[in-house]
């Protein structure tokens, strides 16, 4: 038979947090306070409920309530005490990192809202749909008058829970009028590459005709396609009215529409698969971007361009920078506008920072706008090739004049071939002809003399350079 438990009357504040570490399940006094009476049978014992088997959560699950823990041995406390429960849970079994679930006490059990345990889970392992072990420990808070004891059960687990979420796939493609609804020619989203519970969004920037129909495809459907099933056997996304033009909405799986673009030209497509939607934006896209900041005196009107070659959204471009900067759409600030989102990323908030190119000089820019990010990279330039003092194991340096925005050198060369190539190895050069350099073009070939040659870096066809012997 159980003996009563009995309380110093003699103050005793005892800390929750010691309590739930006592490896011997007995209250530990916090310092300088009293000591207590001896304390009788006070253990706390649990153990599984309608946890003991897996739980595989579902959404219609998570209005409902479940017995969790149910208490199978407890001390019987004095008249007037007063007993409280808390159940927390961990991820590990010795409680480290633990939180605390919420739950009511109703005839030695501990039932819980589904709904709090699901996003219990999926705050400790994460969104992704899958089995994780919990521990329970059950703390018991006892008052008697004024003295405070905390009795920690031992722990119970492992508890199984496979939380609700969304599948979200490795990969999307889209398919439509624009890739002409070929499924060997698939275009792929984008993805950070970060696990997909965690970042959802998956991104394309492409040119799209004009009455422009498509659809979104799943990973899993594009492994069973290659695996030999018929294409249009395999899940389809889209959107629940064929030809819907709304800007958002939600994704449909079974019986998918297509979405529909009214006009022609750049757009991005953003799908949040955990909340299975979709956005539409219009890109104010042409084939130049503008390069306004400390340089030039913040006149996005006469700033120096970067080029687009493909008009595929990816820009080069040769300038001189000096401090801050920003890439405007258009030759105004009145159109779009990207700033520095930090890690090498551009956002088009029009309160974002400045880029900074941390020393002044010559720079080479590359901006990728579907994928909203930048790279820079100074520069010197120089000759090198058979025709050169270096040949070509080392650069003959050139000299930049900030006036012109040219690199120029006069020297002696020996009948032979050069090129041009930046700091000194060949991950930047241009070759071809004088009038329309290209980057790895061919050698220029030259005879003997003495010569003055000026390199114009820039932007697409404005790259060139003028070769007089002198």
């Amino acid at each position: 038979m159980k003996k009563t438990l009995f309380i110093s009357s003699m103050l005793l504040t005892l800390g929750l947090f010691n309590a739930c570490e006592d490896d011997n399940n007995t209250p530990v006094a916090a310092p300088g306070a009293y000591e207590q009476e001896a304390l009788q049978d006070a253990n706390l014992k649990i153990d599984l409920r309608d946890a003991a088997t897996p739980l595989v959560l579902t959404e219609e699950q998570l209005e409902e309530k479940i017995n969790m823990i149910g208490i199978t041995e407890k001390p019987e406390y004095a008249a007037d005490t007063k007993v409280s429960y808390k159940l927390y849970v961990s991820r590990n079994n010795d409680l480290s990192g633990k939180q605390e679930l919420k739950s009511e006490l109703k005839n030695d059990l501990l039932e819980v809202n589904l709904s709090d345990l699901n996003e219990l889970v999926k705050n400790m392992f994460g969104k992704k749909p899958q089995a994780n072990e919990l521990y329970a420990r059950l703390i018991a808070t006892v008052v008697d008058g004024t003295t405070v004891v905390a009795i920690s059960s031992d722990i119970a687990g492992p508890i199984v829970v496979t939380p609700v979420a969304s599948v979200i796939e490795s990969g999307y493609y889209l398919i439509g009028d624009i890739n002409k609804w070929n499924p060997d020619e698939l275009l792929a989203f984008k993805h950070s590459g970060a696990d997909v519970y965690d970042d959802p969004i998956f991104t394309f920037v492409g040119e799209f005709p004009d009455n422009c129909y498509f659809k979104f495809v799943p990973q899993s459907s594009v492994d069973r396609y290659k695996g030999g099933e018929e294409f249009w056997s395999t899940p389809v996304f889209g959107t629940a009215k064929n030809g819907d033009t709304s800007l958002e909405g939600v994704i449909a799986v079974a019986e998918a529409q297509a979405v529909r673009f009214e006009t022609g030209g750049f757009k991005k497509v953003i799908l949040n698969m955990e909340e299975y939607t979709y956005t539409l934006e219009e890109l104010e896209m042409g084939p130049n971007l503008y390069v306004p900041g400390n340089h030039q005196g913040w006149a996005p009107q006469s700033a120096p361009m970067m080029y687009s070659a493909k008009m595929d959204m990816k820009y080069k471009g040769w300038l001189f920078l000096d401090g801050e900067f920003k890439f405007t759409s258009h030759p105004d600030w009145d159109h779009k506008n990207y700033g520095n989102a930090g890690g090498g990323k551009l956002t088009d908030d029009s309160n974002a920072g400045n880029l900074k190119a941390e020393t002044p000089g010559f720079y080479y820019l590359f901006v990728d706008l579907g994928e909203m990010s930048y790279e820079m990279l100074e520069q010197t330039w120089g000759i090198v090739g058979s025709a050169t003092a270096g040949g070509w194991d080392a650069n003959t340096d050139m000299v930049y004049d900030r006036a012109t925005n040219q690199w120029s050198i006069t020297t002696d060369l020996a009948e032979g071939e050069f090129k041009f190539r930046a700091n000194n190895n060949w991950d930047y050069n241009f070759g071809g002809t004088p009038e329309a350099l290209v980057e790895g073009g061919d050698n220029i070939k030259v005879e003997a003399g003495n010569y003055t040659i000026v390199l114009t870096l820039s932007y697409g066809s404005e790259n060139k350079c003028s070769i007089k012997k002198n």
